[in-house]
């Protein structure tokens, strides 16, 4: 049992921001974070890296330390922390793809993280709601109708352009690691 992470029905919280505060206890984050990592492996997939929601589980200098100690376990990355330039994902511009587009023209070289949740506008998507103090039933449908919007400015002709025109190639943390152990046998 996880008691700091979980509510009485065994639910994580809704507000992730509650992550930030000091009421859940690390060795519970790294029991219910291995216990994750476990599952996954156990499946047959393979893990490149590692993530809490929304940055959930970095906060604190513990939080990070542990993160680092479970990529070493498992031998992955922690999603951002490679050096990555961040930059805002189509989220930030459901109701402007062409700013999102254009800010393919300004990305700087290096590897850039850029988070996306593309999705389809499907009865299951159109089931999640946006969690707030006080939901919003004029919300209803909305993640679905966004996340389908991310879908479509990532597979337009005009994102394809832009990758081409700046000379930009996509790449997974599986690809990134690939990279790294390439360079390290060549020191």
């Amino acid at each position: 049992a996880v008691p700091s992470l979980v509510d009485s029905n065994g639910y994580f919280p809704w507000k992730v921001t509650w992550f930030y505060k000091d009421i859940m206890k690390i060795e519970e984050m790294e029991k219910e974070l291995t216990a994750q990592i476990e599952k996954v492996v156990r499946s047959g997939l393979k893990i490149d890296y590692i993530d809490g929601h929304m940055g959930a589980c970095g906060m604190t200098p513990e939080q990070k330390d542990l993160m680092k100690k479970l990529a070493a376990r498992y031998h992955v990355f922690i999603s951002g922390d490679e050096g990555e330039h961040h930059t805002k994902g189509v989220e930030a511009f459901y109701n402007r793809p062409g700013d999102f587009l254009n800010t393919l023209d300004s990305l700087t070289a290096g590897i850039t993280l850029m988070v996306n949740h593309p999705g389809d506008d499907t009865p299951e998507m159109q089931a999640l709601m946006v969690q707030t103090d006080k939901p919003d039933p004029s919300q209803a449908g909305m993640v679905a109708k966004q996340r389908a919007a991310v879908s479509a400015v990532l597979s337009s002709e005009e994102f394809k352009k832009k990758i081409e025109k700046n000379n930009i190639t996509l790449i997974n943390y599986r690809m990134l690691k690939t990279q790294k152990q390439m360079r390290e046998k060549t020191k």
